[in-house]
């Protein structure tokens, strides 16, 4: 655990008042529906988008929906079981490259954020990956296991942002967030998935934690709250999944 403190504002990624092209954008095959808003924001801003196997079919239907034909992803990856054939057929006509990903050890997620770093590392300062913490269980935990696998092969955050909150993983040290833009929600937690966090340390919460041990089967912080100072530090002596409410 070093003493330099990592700092994150992740609502920049998320709203329009910053311009920068520099967001690498992933949707996931999870229902778009009351998305479009927050998607505009974010085609924005991103330098790379990827849709994963079937996300293409969900990122047609809210295009077709909102009678938007602008957005053609740059890449599909995946395995290809979930994506109907004339939407690849579609967006391969359009000029998405198609990246066949059929490691079976792997998501197609996972696999999807290796693709991206081995290939547009430079272009992106961050990831947003559009799904849901809903569906079946082991859908949604494979999701958080994807964070912790992008750990291992960059340092830039990779963000998680479903309709109601968003989730990014916390490595081992010092963190300040930034979550004063008129965006936030209230409620937030840190989760210490992956294994016992030994020891947690928080300012900017409405229950701070002073040396607190989080683990499953003990204590672990869930519907917390934001304090109103509009800035969250964490030091964690383990990884730790921060979670928070959005509008």
């Amino acid at each position: 655990m070093d003493n330099e403190t990592r700092y994150l504002s992740p609502f920049l990624y998320l709203i329009n008042s910053q311009t920068d092209k520099n967001v690498g954008l992933i949707i996931l095959n999870r229902p778009l529906c009351g998305k479009y808003e927050k998607l505009k924001a974010l085609w924005k801003k991103a330098s790379v988008t990827i849709c994963v196997d079937g996300g293409a079919n969900e990122l047609q239907k809210i295009c077709v929906e909102n009678g938007n034909f602008e957005w053609i992803p740059q890449y599909i990856t995946g395995d290809f079981d979930s994506i109907r054939e004339e939407v690849l057929a579609y967006y391969k006509d359009k000029g998405t490259k198609i990246i066949p990903t059929p490691d079976q050890n792997y998501t197609d997620f996972a696999k999807a954020i290796r693709y991206l770093f081995s290939n547009c590392d430079e272009q992106v300062k961050a990831v947003v990956v559009i799904s849901e913490f809903s569906g079946l269980l082991d859908q949604t935990l494979g999701n958080i296991n994807t964070l912790f696998i992008a750990s291992n092969v960059t340092d830039k955050p990779v963000i998680i942002l479903a309709s109601d909150c968003l989730a990014f993983l916390l490595q081992p040290g010092k963190h300040s967030i930034d979550v004063n833009n008129g965006y936030e929600g209230l409620k937030c937690g840190l989760l210490p998935i992956g294994g016992k966090c030994n020891s947690v340390t928080t300012s900017g919460l409405k229950w701070n934690l002073t040396n607190h041990a989080l683990e499953f089967g003990q204590t672990i912080s869930t519907s917390n709250a934001l304090d109103g100072s509009g800035i969250v530090n964490i030091e964690t002596s383990h990884p730790l999944v921060w979670t928070m409410e959005t509008l």
